[in-house]
């Protein structure tokens, strides 16, 4: 019963925001078409043509060494090509959220890099743990680590004094956050980027992985529509908290590999090996934000 209060909550206060942008018809269309898998790359090119920003990104998004390509693309055709439709798909959605994160306060753009840097840093950290542990995802795993900040994103664009007041209040520590936002609106950033990506009728599977991201009591991994996904972005999400707060929830980490991959032996090798990987994302001086917009 509580999700749905928390949801509920949630969505009726996306209602109120007024700056949220709507998904733009050519994107919507390309992930209408995109929804079948067989669907012909000049169908989709042809769609996608028709908005040149929305190319110019998607090209510059899958060259983005976050991304991970190992060659560089400089056609639609060639990244569907090298990609598959997806994949691609994939990034259409990420580049539709990116524009919710845009800097539209330099006052605050300290937070903003912050959110982005991190949602960077878990985006990368799935991707990796998923081809470590061999798991069919094409692209979906990067995607959710992506979304998994919108929450935080929104709050901050929509109510910037007060959300960066909470935020500092919580001194970087992810429980005190979480408490400071159900006190104070009733949902935490998770259901809000939740009841936001569902009322742009964003794919379920990511939606509901990052509704389960913390772990909570009325959110558990084990009922997700993914189990698989939602492990591995509570996972991404546990080594940013590992990092950051110096501490490391074995019980926590050791149950979302068991639901990832059953008996899953060495995992605190993996875990350290990735997170130290990882780390760069986090300690960079200059974040590869404005060049993907």
């Amino acid at each position: 019963m509580e999700i749905n209060t928390n949801l509920i909550k949630a969505e009726e206060t996306i209602k109120k925001f007024k700056g949220l942008p709507s998904m733009p018809t050519v994107l919507s269309e390309a992930l209408r078409i995109t929804s079948d898998t067989s669907v012909s790359y000049d169908k989709v090119i042809k769609v996608i043509s028709q908005d040149p920003n929305l190319s110019g990104r998607l090209l510059r998004i899958a060259n983005s060494p976050y991304y991970g390509l190992k060659h560089r693309v400089t056609t639609l055709q060639l990244a569907l090509v090298i990609l598959g439709i997806r994949e691609f798909r994939c990034i259409l959605i990420g580049s539709a959220v990116l524009d919710l994160i845009k800097f539209k306060n330099l006052q605050y753009q300290e937070l903003y890099q912050k959110f982005w840097k991190e949602s960077l840093f878990m985006a990368s950290f799935s991707r990796e743990l998923s081809r470590t542990l061999k798991l069919p995802y094409e692209g979906e795993d990067f995607l959710v680590g992506l979304l998994a900040n919108i929450g935080s994103s929104i709050l901050l664009n929509e109510m910037p004094q007060e959300y960066s007041e909470l935020i500092n209040k919580a001194h970087n520590n992810h429980q005190k956050q979480l408490e400071l936002e159900l006190e104070q609106f009733g949902f935490t950033q998770s259901d809000l980027g939740t009841a936001f990506l569902k009322n742009w009728d964003i794919p379920p599977i990511l939606y509901n992985s990052i509704s389960c991201q913390y772990g909570q009591e009325y959110s558990p991994i084990d009922n997700a529509i993914d189990p698989k996904l939602s492990a591995l972005l509570h996972l991404a999400r546990y080594a940013l908290i590992e990092i950051q707060e110096s501490t490391f929830h074995e019980t926590t980490i050791q149950k979302s590999f068991q639901i990832i991959k059953n008996n899953l032996e060495n995992y605190k090798n993996i875990w350290e090996e990735i997170i130290q990987s990882k780390q760069n994302i986090l300690l960079q001086t200059k974040v590869d934000f404005d060049n993907l917009l």
